[in-house]
């Protein structure tokens, strides 16, 4: 009996993988042939092709992990317009691989999965298959080289923005996953913040600021419509949230019923947002102060 259980758990994760893969496959080659046929077309006319594939693509993946586990999104906070297409930047905490998945679930309620383009670190772009498509959707990659990389970035979102690219740029500053059990990571993460004199945070990691500041002073109000602000928290279906545990994996997560996502909604308008150097790292630190409360 426990046998055929496993089983059928094993199946439920290497089933999607299996579809998801072989998609993502299929995608990327009608993505190259759409390169090549539309190169005679403006580069918008390329891009829109592009949105509506990778629509395409990640609506797939919200079947799977949202319609398909049965996970209930359950949303708090600012009320967000789902009813109308927004460009946003995005700021998140980072536990989990299926944080990214997250941000999927609640793009695709506003009609901007096509939309969605994250800051990486650079390792990722080595990740086969992905690393380059990522790319060529407008993702920008990072080496977390302080300004350099805020340099880097300030340029490639000045050209997003002169090409009047749609976007919920996704952003998780921390830049790595909080996971209670990597002590390690948790400690030099208050030793940072000890040592800069900011808050010493205990359920998130301590911000790196340089990408969300350089995307702040790029887009600015005269391309933002707002910046949404999402704490995402996980549980099981009336499990307490305490002792805190780590976040699921993809895994677990494609292999778990009732799984709920809990997720804290903050929507500051852009023309809200600070102007200096000085205000817009405050505003990310006190961000993430109050998502640590």
């Amino acid at each position: 009996m426990l046998t055929a259980l496993g089983h059928i758990q094993l199946l439920r994760f290497v089933g999607p993988a299996v579809v998801v893969l072989v998609l993502h496959r299929i995608t990327l080659i009608t993505w190259l042939a759409w390169r090549l046929a539309s190169l005679p077309l403006s580069r918008r006319v390329f891009e829109r092709g592009d949105e509506i594939m990778y629509d395409s693509y990640q609506s797939l993946i919200c079947f799977f992990f949202e319609t398909l586990t049965g996970a209930e999104v359950i949303l708090y906070g600012d009320q967000i317009p789902w009813n109308k297409q927004e460009n946003v930047i995005v700021i998140c905490n980072h536990q989990s691989s299926v944080d990214w998945i997250i941000t999927d679930f609640l793009a695709v309620r506003q009609g901007s999965l096509g939309r969605l383009r994250y800051i990486l670190k650079n390792g990722l772009k080595y990740f086969p298959l992905y690393g380059f498509y990522f790319a060529q959707h407008s993702c920008i990659y990072v080496k977390r080289s302080g300004a350099k990389d805020q340099d880097y970035i300030a340029r490639k979102l000045t050209e997003m923005k002169a090409r009047n690219l749609p976007m919920w740029l996704v952003i998780f500053p921390e830049g790595t996953r909080y996971n209670v059990n990597n002590k390690a990571v948790i400690e030099k993460s208050q030793a940072f913040a000890t040592e800069q004199g900011l808050p010493v945070l205990t359920q998130v990691l301590t911000p790196r600021t340089k990408a969300t500041e350089a995307s702040f002073e790029v887009l600015s109000s005269d391309y933002l419509d707002a910046v949404y602000d999402f704490t995402i928290t996980y549980s099981m279906a009336n499990e307490n949230h305490f002792p805190r545990r780590p976040a699921p994996t993809m895994s677990d997560f494609l292999i778990s019923k009732g799984q709920q996502v809990h997720v804290y909604c903050r929507r500051h308008e852009a023309r809200d947002l600070p102007k200096d150097s000085e205000g817009r790292k405050s505003w990310i630190h006190q961000t993430f102060a109050e998502k640590d409360r």
